[in-house]
């Protein structure tokens, strides 16, 4: 099933239903896309422990293959500085379908394909087990060796990093240029025979990479100096001009991908998880000199994190607190030790953290990472960077049971701050969106009482129902149609007493 990824997407089912594995799927690629690595995807860290791939390929079967899938935008002109050596193109834009295929066993996993949907066109790269490229198929058509006497491999990573072998001296050259001149051979069989190899590959140095019949004309007009070779040109067979754009493809594929992960990290590396069981309060905190930027998945590094707030940066936090909980937070410093108090608004009074519900610290990691999202999409570098590399940041705050232990009431205003939230991180111009795995009825009820109320437009919110009977080892997922008045027509009666989504 495809899942769309509203401002708020809300995750609810029974237990063992499926819908916790969707939420980490966040934590599980910003781990793989933050780490060097030896597999296409980092399973076990220290933050999220996903077992094998064997552990999580459909129904057990190593035979069959796990994709991950990602689609967006490269939404301007980019070209990537090479440190390498290698040609650099342009890559114009286009909206993307990145797919990487996984195989393996219980001990270990490797990429066996990779596919790229880009300017209208398909290309899919299969791979064996030892990270080398197969065969390439574009247009319906097998290609098992697109650089003659050269070996295509591919390093290990979520969005690796392609290059070729040689296959009498196995030196190894970054990249895939060779592809070009390839692709000027075929040119050149159809120039004057006193024009040099030489020449035609450095016309098509830094092409534009872009839709199949613009990349073919400019590559026809950087000819045009070429008086034979340009006339002749309307001659060459559809084959060969389809495999001079492949070539021409695979020259720039390293840039190609790098720029397609980073319009994904924008979303994923910029984004945050917490995990359903947060740290309880401790009475007293060893003080740290440590600027802290997030909260960890656990909400242990919460009072470091408070710390590092300067007094007003608190005093916004506490505005939250005080809107939408009716208390606020403060710290008191003692000799290498810092304690979380917690105070009821308008009472002069407060308590330690350890001594008030468990819900208080259960939430107050909620509050405080969606303000370090916000306080951290506000910082200068991230607007210029957005701004200059042609990426949208929309990073996604993924949170497991934001309503652990908490009262009912609170679970409704807990609907209402995530809209709240996402509103401001949109007035600045940042689309952060909400994954929220949950069981809170009240929270849901809140939010389809905002759309009813027109404070909230139905496609700002998905809503998608897990669902698994007895017997069954595969989950049904339906997504809850919201309607303009907040009603839900298809939603099915008695869910959450039984967890089922049909009767």
């Amino acid at each position: 099933m495809k899942f769309e990824i509203a401002p708020i997407t809300v995750l609810l089912g029974a237990n063992s239903s499926g819908k916790s594995s969707i939420t980490r799927l966040f934590p599980l690629l910003n781990q793989s896309m933050s780490a060097r690595l030896s597999a296409p995807i980092l399973w076990v860290s220290d933050i999220l422990d996903y077992g094998s791939f064997t552990a999580n390929v459909h129904r057990f079967d190593p035979e069959n293959p796990i994709v991950f899938g990602f689609q967006g935008r490269i939404h301007q002109r980019h070209i990537r500085r090479s440190y390498t050596g290698g040609t650099l193109f342009e890559i114009a834009p286009t909206e993307f379908q990145y797919r990487i295929h996984i195989r393996g066993n219980r001990e270990s996993s490797y990429l066996s394909g990779l596919e790229l949907d880009v300017y209208g066109e398909n290309v899919f790269i299969a791979l064996n087990d030892q990270s080398r490229v197969a065969k390439v198929i574009f247009r319906g058509v097998e290609y098992t060796e697109l650089v003659p006497g050269k070996r295509i491999h591919v390093l290990p990573g979520t969005f690796p990093t392609i290059y070729t072998v040689d296959k009498e001296s196995n030196a190894s050259v970054a990249g895939v240029r060779e592809a070009v001149a390839e692709a000027a051979k075929i040119l050149r069989s159809y120039a004057h025979h006193q024009t040099s190899l030489a020449n035609i590959t450095q016309s098509l140095a830094g092409a534009t990479i872009g839709r199949f019949d613009d990349t073919i004309d400019r590559i026809r007009s950087k000819l045009k100096d070429k008086d034979v070779l340009y006339k002749r040109f309307a001659s060459i067979s559809q084959h060969e001009i389809d495999r001079i754009w492949l070539q021409i493809f695979f020259g720039a594929i390293n840039q190609v991908i790098g720029t397609i992960s980073n319009v994904v990290a924008a979303d994923i590396t910029n984004g945050s998880y917490l995990a359903p069981i947060r740290a309880q309060a401790n009475r007293y905190y060893r003080r740290q000199e440590l600027a802290v930027d997030q909260i960890d998945p656990a909400g242990v590094n919460l009072a470091m994190y408070l710390n590092s707030l300067s007094h007003s940066e608190l005093g916004e936090l506490n505005k939250d607190l005080s809107e939408f909980f009716d208390h606020t937070v403060s710290l008191q410093r003692a000799e290498g030790h810092i304690s979380i108090r917690l105070e009821e608004t308008g009472e002069a009074t407060s308590d330690n953290l350890a001594d008030v519900g468990f819900g208080f610290s259960q939430l107050l990691p909620v509050i405080a990472q969606i303000y370090a999202a916000g306080r951290g999409s506000a910082r200068p570098s991230v607007r210029s960077a957005n701004a200059g590399g042609g990426v949208v940041q929309a990073p996604v705050l993924a949170i497991e049971q934001p309503e652990l232990h908490l009262h009912p009431a609170y679970q409704a205003r807990l609907g209402t701050y995530f809209v709240n939230a996402a509103k401001r991180f949109s007035r600045r111009g940042v689309n952060c969106r909400f994954v929220i795995e949950t069981h809170s009825e009240q929270l849901v009820n809140a939010l389809a009482s905002m759309i009813g109320r027109k404070e909230l437009r139905p496609d700002e919110v998905r809503i998608y129902l897990f669902g698994r009977d007895v017997g069954e080892r595969t989950s049904r997922v339906v997504e809850a149609e919201i309607k303009p008045d907040g009603s839900i027509p298809n939603w099915p009666f008695g869910f959450f007493s039984s967890g089922r989504i049909g009767s």
